[in-house]
């Protein structure tokens, strides 16, 4: 044998120099941080367009709108497939208002776990527009739920958009749309 590992092409006695001049790139604060992130897409496509980790706090952050953020995974998950397609229609239905849909493969990009508080995917999360909250609202999304229960949360958080949701008095609270055994409330959606 050469000397050489397959796994680990450094040649003894260099992995120690290499290792010390990270650790001193990380003291020195030289370092970058490294961030999963597919590439950002060459085109974009109406009605929901596709963020990665550099352009999704520029975009959440647009003041002229309400954004709604989708946290999906784009392999394997049927939810996020049925909530996409709800997400075409609510965008289609509000294509007048000022509203921008994004959608994030949390499985291709690393974010800032501390502002978004997804546990998994599907996640749904809106930035109103105007003044921005510090962080996104949070919508837990459950099965059973259906395309006017989301339109009517994005309703109740949004200060742009959704003009047909506000016109009921009393704003409902994200526990009266999904609380099992609410069925009437889910009939009256």
């Amino acid at each position: 044998s050469s000397g050489i590992n397959a796994e680990w092409p450094l040649r003894p006695g260099k992995f120690e120099t290499y290792l010390e001049s990270v650790v001193d790139r990380y003291l020195d604060g030289s370092l970058p941080p490294y961030m999963r992130e597919e590439a950002p897409p060459a085109s974009q496509t109406y009605p929901i367009n596709t963020v990665v980790s550099s352009t999704i706090y520029q975009a959440m952050m647009d003041q002229s709108k309400d954004v709604v953020i989708f946290f999906n995974q784009k392999s394997g998950c049927e939810e996020c497939k049925v909530i996409m397609k709800w997400l075409e229609e609510i965008a289609v239905d509000v294509k007048d208002e000022p509203l921008r849909i994004i959608q994030l493969d949390i499985f291709e990009n690393n974010l800032n776990r501390t502002m978004f508080s997804y546990q998994k995917a599907p996640r749904l999360m809106i930035m109103p527009g105007g003044e921005k909250p510090e962080s996104p609202i949070g919508f837990p999304f459950e099965m059973d739920m259906n395309p006017e229960q989301i339109k009517r949360f994005m309703g109740g958080y949004s200060k742009l958009a959704f003009k047909s949701c506000k016109d009921t008095k009393k704003k409902e609270s994200i526990d009266e749309l999904i609380k099992p055994g609410k069925d009437k409330k889910k009939d009256e959606l």
